[in-house]
């Protein structure tokens, strides 16, 4: 599962991302820096001027629209809020004439809206679960209805295609080929022009569960040849998958304005439980909504208790913005203070984790911050209770430090070694990677044998994506010197 509910590392990713592209300081451990949730209009606002008059009022003028932005969202849609009426312009299905074609909630029932793309591997991923779900739930009163800001005839388009691995009997009919509402097949004229505008399938809403690139490869595996019968099994396709539950197209994107930017969220898939008195209930990943909506559905959902936690994320985004944008305007004093602020008085640890490693990223960027920067370094290591992804971090900016010249205390790195050697053992699968940075400080510090040791561990524990990044230090640290050559031997004196 790629999205979340902007969990820990997507949130760091996008922290981290932000500071290094408007600051353009030196690069971060490859783990740790890595940006898979990061949007096209936070990293380009800046480029398309042309000329500093025009940058600057283009930058005042998107600043003052991301303020109103960032304070609307916690004012509009939130855990508890009413849930808009839903405006959507076409239903391609309707759980096989299961479902009304929905406008107003009914009392008693339990509505999930989610958002999709054609585009956007993770939504596509995610299609069986929701399929099952709507299954399972269809006799208690749960209506699933997906949206996506598509042309009908896009959507059209990959339903036709087959869902990879998926196969029944051959005997076993189609029954929803030619499913789609009339009044929806007529439309297709209609959208012919919209279907040219395809480069809209790249919205902006979505951000997490990888970029557009991402989305598009994990979607064209499914667009195979049909399978041949032989085995008397045929393929299954998108059309025949998702007819069991209500599959939308929302080309005016009224319904994603009315909630994915209301509650702003930035990433598809993208779920809103609508519970029985018509508020919302929670909002996420569709992956992630079996346990809410049970105790939805059976009433012994805590929706107090889960709007608190949400509303808290809501507001920690909102500093993240304000953060983002004294970065913008190079104010790093600003960008700190409203990190220490935030720090001081917020109770979710795991937003205050995320604080503190961009208030590193903040101190280590800037040259004149170097004494603060070591002096906060030094509080991490001293506090038994530091995150220890906060640890990783601050162990690999004292190891490029070092490996800078910057940095010349082999007390501070023997002390963050430490440190590290103790996160490594209490974090989880990010393991690998923490013992790689005990493995660089290690190295630096002049003891190569431990070092091997340390990174042949990370690379046996590393999937296979990291593998190769790992092996290469590994390579470098077991290359042989090279031999110098013998000096040639001096002729003998007649």
């Amino acid at each position: 599962m790629k999205h979340a509910l902007l969990s820990s590392s997507v949130i760091l990713s996008f922290v981290l991302f932000l500071i290094l592209s408007q600051l353009q300081s030196a690069p971060l451990q490859a783990q740790v820096a890595a940006g898979d949730e990061t949007t096209a209009e936070e990293a380009a606002d800046l480029a398309a001027t042309e000329s500093e008059e025009s940058a600057e009022k283009a930058t005042a003028d998107e600043e003052a629209a991301d303020e109103e932005a960032v304070e609307a969202v916690i004012e509009t849609l939130t855990i508890g809020s009413v849930a808009p009426p839903l405006d959507i312009e076409h239903w391609i299905h309707d759980g096989n004439g299961a479902f009304g074609h929905v406008t107003t909630f009914e009392p008693n029932k339990v509505y999930i809206v989610e958002f999709w793309a054609t585009w956007c591997g993770p939504c596509i991923s995610s299609m069986p679960h929701i399929v099952q779900i709507q299954k399972d739930y269809a006799d208690q009163g749960v209506q699933v209805v997906s949206v996506s800001n598509e042309p009908v005839k896009t959507i059209e388009r990959f339903l036709k295609r087959d869902v990879p691995g998926m196969r029944v009997p051959a005997d076993e009919d189609d029954t929803d080929e030619d499913d789609t509402d009339e009044d929806d097949a007529d439309e297709d004229d209609a959208d012919e022009d919209d279907a040219d505008e395809e480069g809209d399938e790249g919205e902006g809403d979505t951000d997490e569960g990888g970029d557009e690139g991402e989305g598009k490869g994990d979607a064209d595996e499914g667009d195979e040849d049909e399978e041949s019968d032989d085995d008397g099994m045929r393929a299954v396709t998108y059309r025949e998958l998702t007819s069991q539950y209500c599959l939308t197209s929302d080309p005016d994107r009224s319904t994603s304005a009315d909630y994915m930017q209301a509650a702003g969220q930035n990433g598809i898939p993208c779920a809103f439980i609508v519970g029985k008195d018509g508020h919302i209930e929670w909002i996420g990943h569709p992956m992630s909504m079996d346990e809410p909506l049970k105790s939805i559905v059976t009433d012994q959902w805590d929706r107090e208790a889960f709007g608190t936690e949400f509303v808290e994320g809501q507001e920690a985004d909102v500093v993240f913005r304000n953060f983002v944008m004294a970065m913008r305007k190079g104010d790093s004093e600003g960008a700190l203070k409203i990190i220490d602020e935030y720090i001081a008085t917020a109770k979710n640890e795991s937003r205050v984790s995320q604080m503190r490693m961009a208030k590193l990223q903040v101190l280590s960027s800037d040259d004149s911050l170097a004494g603060e920067m070591i002096a906060y370094a030094k509080s991490v290591i001293e506090d038994e209770d530091s995150d220890p992804q906060l640890v990783n971090l601050v162990g690999w900016t004292l190891y490029r430090k070092a490996v800078s010249g910057d940095l010349d205390d082999k007390d501070l790195l023997s002390a963050v070694l430490e440190k590290a050697q103790v996160a490594a053992e209490t974090i989880g699968e990010m393991k690998p990677f923490v013992l790689d940075t005990v493995a660089h400080l290690q190295h630096q510090l002049g003891d190569k044998e431990a070092a091997i040791k340390t990174q042949r561990e990370a690379v046996e524990l590393a999937d296979e994506r990291g593998k190769a990044r790992l092996q290469r230090f590994l390579d470098n640290l077991t290359a042989e010197p090279e031999e110098e050559p013998e000096p040639e031997e001096e002729p003998e004196s007649e």
